[in-house]
C-alpha cells in the first residue's frame, strides 16, 4: 500500500520509488467504472429482495389454495 502514495517532504511531493503514476484520464475512467459497478450492485440487491418477496407470496398463495382444495375434497 505504501507504493500507492507519494512521499511528501515540506512543500514538495515526491513519487515513491518503483511506482507508476496513473494518468488522470485513466483514473477518472476507473472511478466511473467503480461507481457504475456500485450502482449495479444496488440494483441487483433490490431485484433479489423483490424476487424473494414474490417467491414467499407465491408459496403462501399455493399453500392457502392447497388448504382450500383439501377442505373442499374432504
Amino acid at each position: 500500500m505504501k507504493k500507492v502514495f507519494s512521499l511528501i517532504h515540506g512543500n514538495s511531493v515526491h513519487v515513491a520509488p518503483k511506482t507508476r503514476i496513473i494518468p488522470a484520464s485513466e483514473f477518472s475512467k476507473a472511478l466511473e467504472a467503480y461507481q457504475v459497478l456500485e450502482e449495479v450492485k444496488k440494483m441487483l440487491s433490490n431485484i433479489k429482495k423483490k424476487s424473494q418477496r414474490r417467491l414467499r407470496l407465491s408459496k403462501s398463495r399455493r399453500k392457502s389454495k392447497g388448504l382450500k382444495m383439501a377442505s373442499k375434497n374432504g
